[in-house]
């Protein structure tokens, strides 16, 4: 009875605490630069911001995999990790496949999807990606759900400085049951890259069921293959920054984000390109 009861007691916190951070299901950028950016990354031209924006994937040339982790509020249990696979379809597009999990025995959110990106006019990438969704525990003292969903998105890149990005992640209305429902989220925003070393990002984010979000993101590079990141995002309040190292086809972010209720979240990725 005891160890139920304790198990109950987890699965119960990771629900909430996911909910306040925003885990259940709504689509966030699997990579520690966009999550050190404030989480802006819907206009973002690389793969860190794919999941988000499939149009993203209408730019990319070379094959990419990536693993992200980060540990939410640094508690155990509380682990978010992903991994994703991109490969290019010729010249004007590319393909990718995720998996992430949340959670563990007493409580855990699984996601798999299909991302797909292509140009379709000069400065014009369009996307759409499909879900599978999964969420419940391994002991059967939740009950299980099980879900498919949508997401469509766009950028616009007038220059090569310059790229705006818009993105709806299920437009369909997908229910997880009478009372509970699958987030129905819209993000719009913008990159601008004034110079080689800066990209400074900014982005609206609204879920019908909760506040308009505010997210604002910079990255520098200080000196050679070595960027920092700093962002802000609002509703709740959440401060973040990070640092990164680029060498050839390596790529590595760690970031720390501080949520004004729930505390302090680590993150890192790792990331391969050829």
């Amino acid at each position: 009875m005891l160890r139920y009861t304790l198990k109950l007691a987890i699965g119960v916190l990771a629900v909430c605490c996911a909910g306040a951070v925003r885990a259940q299901f709504e689509p966030q950028p699997l990579s520690a630069k966009c999550q050190a950016m404030g989480g802006a990354s819907v206009a973002v031209r690389d793969f860190s911001g794919s999941n988000v924006n499939p149009a993203t994937l209408g730019w990319l040339r070379r094959w990419n995999v990536t693993i992200d982790y980060r540990q939410l509020m640094v508690l155990k249990g509380m682990g978010y990790k992903s991994v994703a696979l991109a490969a290019p379809t010729g010249n004007i597009g590319a393909a990718a496949v995720y998996y992430t999990h949340f959670g563990d025995l007493a409580y855990n959110e699984q996601s798999a999807s299909l991302h797909y990106g292509i140009r379709v006019a000069k400065g014009v990438s369009v996307g759409v990606g499909v879900y599978y969704l999964h969420s419940g525990t391994n002991d059967g003292h939740y009950e299980p759900f099980n879900s498919a969903t949508g997401s469509v998105g766009v950028q616009y890149s007038p220059n090569e400085k310059l790229c705006f990005g818009l993105s709806a992640f299920n437009p369909f209305f997908v229910r997880r049951d009478g009372v509970h429902r699958i987030p129905v989220q819209m993000n719009f925003g913008a990159a601008y890259k004034p110079l080689e070393s800066l990209l400074i990002t900014t982005e609206l984010e609204k879920n019908i069921y909760d506040p308009l979000r505010v997210r604002l993101g910079v990255e520098y590079c200080i000196i050679d293959r070595i960027p920092v990141q700093a962002g802000v995002a609002t509703s709740p309040m959440v401060y973040s920054i990070g640092v990164g190292y680029r060498h050839r086809h390596i790529r590595a972010n760690l970031c720390v984000a501080v949520h004004q209720r729930v505390g302090v979240t680590p993150g890192v990725t790792l990331g391969y390109s050829f």
